[in-house]
C-alpha cells in the first residue's frame, strides 16, 4: 500500500512510487506529478488500482481508480471560526493543518499535525496509507477516506457518477458475507476463477458489477478473482462465520439514497410550521362549526361547555322551570340570549365578545 510519512517537519513516501517533500501536486517546471497509488493488495506491493492526487484547479483531493475519477473531496475550505481548513468529503480533518500552495513553479497540497495532537497521537508522527480498496487511513487512527460506497450512480460522499450497466441500479451494492452458492440440486457451486495475476479486488468487484450474470466474487489478493454466475444459484448464509467471506450483490427495497442530515434539518423545518398552520386552520374549523351549530339553534349535548377563544368566557347548559318565570323576567332572558349568540359568534371572528349587563 501507498505509504505517506510525516515526522518533524520531513516528509517522505516509504513505497516505490516516491513523492518527493510529501507533496501531492504538480512541477510546472519538470512537468512531474506527485501522487500516492496503493498496493495491489496487502502484501502485494506491485502497482495497486487507486491513485491520490491533487487536482490545482478544483482546489481538491482526487482519487482515481485505473485512471477514471472514483472520488473527490471537495474544494478545500477555511473555517471562519476556528481559522483552520477543510475538505466536505474528509473524515477527521481536524486533527490536521491542511495547507496548498500555488506559485509559478509548483502547485501542491500537503498537510501537518495540530500541534494540539502531537502528544496524543503518536507525538508528531502522522502516516497516510492507501490500501488497496481505496481506503486512505493514518496509520492507528481513523479512516480519512473510504470509497467502497462508490458505485458510479450516486454523488454522495463525493463519489463520482459514470455510466452504469442497464442491469444495475441504485438499489444494488456489494456486501461481504460468509457462506456459498448452491445449484438447483443442492450441491454447492465452486465458481469461476480468473487466474490474472494483476487483478485487485476493486478490479473483482468492477467485472461483476458489469457482469449481469455476476452474482458475487471473491478476491485471492494478488492472484485473481474467484466468481459465481448464473441465475439460478442460490446464496445460503453462514451466520457463524466458519466459511471464507465473499462479495455478495445484494438488493434493497431503500433506492440506496442516503439522506443527509442537513436535509432532513431543512425538511423539519419546513414540516413542522406547515403542520401547525394546518392543526390550527382546523382547530378554526371544527370550532366555527361547532358554533354555527349552537347559533343555528340546533341541539347540543347538555354536558357540553362553549368557552371563548381568550378562556374569559364560557356558556354552558341550565335547567329552569319556565312556569315559574314572570312575563317581564322571559323577555329579559330572551334579550340575554340573543346577546349570547351576538357575543359567540364574535368568539368566532376573533372580535371582543359582548360584556354582560
Amino acid at each position: 500500500m501507498g505509504l505517506l510519512e510525516w515526522s518533524y517537519g520531513e516528509l517522505c513516501l516509504s513505497n516505490r512510487h516516491t513523492l518527493p517533500g510529501m507533496k501531492l501536486g504538480v512541477s510546472h517546471k519538470t512537468g512531474q506529478r506527485w501522487s500516492l497509488t496503493s498496493w495491489l493488495a496487502d502484501d502485494t506491493p506491485a502497482t495497486g488500482a487507486f491513485t491520490l492526487e491533487w487536482d490545482p484547479k478544483g482546489v481538491q483531493l482526487v482519487m482515481r481508480r485505473q485512471g477514471m475519477i472514483y472520488w473527490n473531496s471537495g474544494a478545500i475550505k477555511r473555517d471562519s471560526f476556528g481559522g483552520g481548513t477543510f475538505f466536505d468529503f474528509v473524515s477527521s480533518t481536524s486533527i490536521y493543518d491542511l495547507k496548498n500552495v500555488t506559485n509559478e513553479e509548483e502547485e501542491y497540497f500537503t498537510y501537518s499535525v495540530n500541534n494540539e495532537y502531537d502528544e496524543q497521537y503518536r507525538k508528531g508522527k502522522s502516516k497516510l496509507l492507501l490500501d488497496y480498496k481505496g481506503l486512505l487511513q493514518d496509520a492507528d487512527r481513523l479512516q480519512i477516506i473510504n470509497v467502497e460506497e462508490c458505485y458510479g450512480y450516486n454523488t454522495d460522499d463525493g463519489c463520482a457518477k459514470w455510466e452504469q450497466p442497464k442491469c444495475r441500479g441504485s438499489n444494488m451494492k456489494f456486501e461481504t458475507r460468509s457462506g456459498g452458492f448452491t445449484k438447483p440440486a443442492g450441491d454447492y457451486d465452486m465458481g469461476v476463477y480468473d487466474n490474472n495475476g494483476s487483478l485487485s479486488r476493486s478490479d473483482c468487484r468492477a467485472q461483476c458489477w458489469n457482469d449481469c450474470d455476476c452474482l458475487g466474487f471473491r478476491a485471492n489478493g494478488g492472484t485473481g478473482c474467484l466468481f459465481w454466475r448464473g441465475k439460478d444459484l442460490k446464496f445460503e448464509q453462514d451466520y457463524s462465520g466458519a466459511t471464507v467471506r465473499l462479495d455478495l450483490l445484494v438488493k434493497s427495497s431503500s433506492g440506496g439514497k442516503k439522506v443527509s442530515w442537513k436535509a432532513a434539518v431543512i425538511a423539519i423545518s419546513v414540516l413542522v410550521p406547515i403542520f401547525a398552520i394546518l392543526f390550527y386552520i382546523g382547530w378554526k374549523l371544527k370550532l366555527q362549526a361547532s358554533m354555527d351549530t349552537f347559533l343555528q339553534g340546533k341541539s347540543l349535548n347538555s354536558s357540553q361547555t362553549l368557552v371563548s377563544s381568550g378562556r374569559n368566557y364560557s356558556l354552558g347548559f341550565f335547567s329552569i322551570d319556565k312556569n315559574s318565570i314572570s312575563d317581564k323576567n322571559k323577555s329579559y332572558i330572551t334579550t340575554k340570549t340573543e346577546l349570547m349568540k351576538v357575543g359567540l359568534r364574535q368568539c368566532v371572528e376573533n372580535q371582543p365578545i359582548l360584556p354582560g349587563d
